[in-house]
């Protein structure tokens, strides 16, 4: 169960650089997943200057040094709701109104870094009623306020089977994001994986042309002069099977041989921008049993899917 830390609680974690302090287990989150199959594998990927590195799976169970959690939250909802405020601008635009449910377990939302609550805030919760609700730069604690003050949330978005029924896609590349995080369960049914890079063409990537300036006219928001085959935000990528990364984790068993199949099989897509190249993984102690965060594929193994 997510609590509220005291400042006493920071202070110490600060003190101890957060050695031990304990993150929750992790629900198994029974949602929509992308199950689509590869049907071909197409051309190598222009890495750009990502080319050479490998994708980091980071211990989802683990607090860093700086107070930020690992992994992606997943949270399962109750019954009981509450009212999100939401909107561009953090209100100097609109403001939306959303019923998000409250956790079932009684304690407080998951949102992306807890404790340390940095970086984009993402909260994923599912309604018992099929929907799931995906927000980003949440803060749960700000109170309903009229624009142009701050909202709740940037954006929220709620899916179900898919499909985006309220508000807005809350990924850079308009997928939910919940349908391609690896957690509890994914080993036994495997689907398509997200994966993070710094910076991508399109989606929110640097609006730079192929030489590092502005295309066009020198125009901010003009579009890529963009290489055959470069990375771009929602690309579709599988991982080959005569590669060196494919057989390393095969061999490893396990969740990395689980993941490496699904990869093989089923793809990883480009979702987001992200401070690492990751694999994203849901949050909490479930995982502390596996060896999933030895995982690591070598982008140059990965091909264009289609």
């Amino acid at each position: 169960m997510i609590r509220t830390l005291t400042a006493w609680d920071h202070i110490v974690g600060a003190v101890t650089r957060w050695r031990g302090f304990r993150v929750p287990d992790g629900e198994r989150v029974d949602c929509w997943k992308d199950r689509t199959t590869v049907r071909r594998v197409g051309a190598p990927v222009n890495w750009d200057r990502f080319a050479g590195e490998v994708t980091k799976t980071s211990d989802p169970g683990r607090v860093g040094s700086d107070g930020a959690g690992s992994g992606t939250p997943m949270q399962v909802g109750g019954e009981r709701t509450r009212t999100v405020t939401w909107g561009s601008g953090y209100g100097r635009f609109n403001q939306f109104i959303a019923d998000v449910p409250r956790p079932a377990d009684g304690g407080r939302y998951w949102v992306t870094a807890w404790p340390a609550l940095q970086f984009d805030k993402r909260c994923i919760i599912t309604s018992p009623h099929g929907a799931v609700h995906e927000l980003i730069q949440f803060d749960q604690d700000v109170g309903r306020l009229s624009p142009p003050l701050p909202q709740q949330a940037l954006n929220l978005g709620s899916w179900r089977d898919g499909e985006l029924v309220h508000g807005v896609a809350v990924t850079a590349a308009g997928l939910p994001g919940h349908g391609y995080i690896w957690g509890p369960g994914s080993a036994a049914n495997p689907h398509v994986q997200a994966m993070t890079v710094p910076d991508y063409h399109g989606g929110d990537g640097s609006k730079v042309g192929a030489e590092g300036a502005p295309a066009g006219t020198g125009d901010p928001n003009a579009p890529f002069a963009i290489p055959e085959g470069s990375l771009t935000c929602g690309d579709w990528y599988v991982l080959t099977r005569d590669s060196s990364s494919y057989r390393r984790m095969i061999l490893a068993g396990g969740e990395c041989a689980a993941r490496a199949e699904a990869m093989a099989d089923k793809g990883v897509r480009l979702i987001d921008r992200g401070r690492t190249i990751s694999v994203l993984t849901q949050a909490g102690r479930w995982a502390r049993a596996t060896n999933i965060s030895r995982f690591t594929v070598a982008l140059d193994d990965l091909r264009l899917a289609s």
